[in-house]
């Protein structure tokens, strides 16, 4: 059954970092190749670098060729 409670503490466990960030947006252009640097779709990824970037206060762009997608300092 339900029960209400009054408070409660989460304990948060740090998520493994999935991508090397650091280094793909380290102001340079990059290429990122589908199966090879990521698994998921190439529109997620551009999602993903996107809202990434923008939490760490770096602005890129972001272009789909192909199979790949290219990261691009602004």
């Amino acid at each position: 059954m339900a029960e209400k409670i009054e408070s409660y503490k989460a304990r948060h466990v740090g998520a493994k970092q999935v991508y090397p960030w650091d280094e793909w947006l380290d102001g340079s252009i990059w290429r990122l190749t589908h199966c090879e640097d990521f698994e998921c779709s190439i529109v997620s990824i551009g999602c993903y670098i996107r809202a990434t970037a923008k939490k760490r206060g770096f602005k890129c762009s972001v272009y789909v060729e192909g199979e790949s997608v290219v990261i691009v300092p602004r």
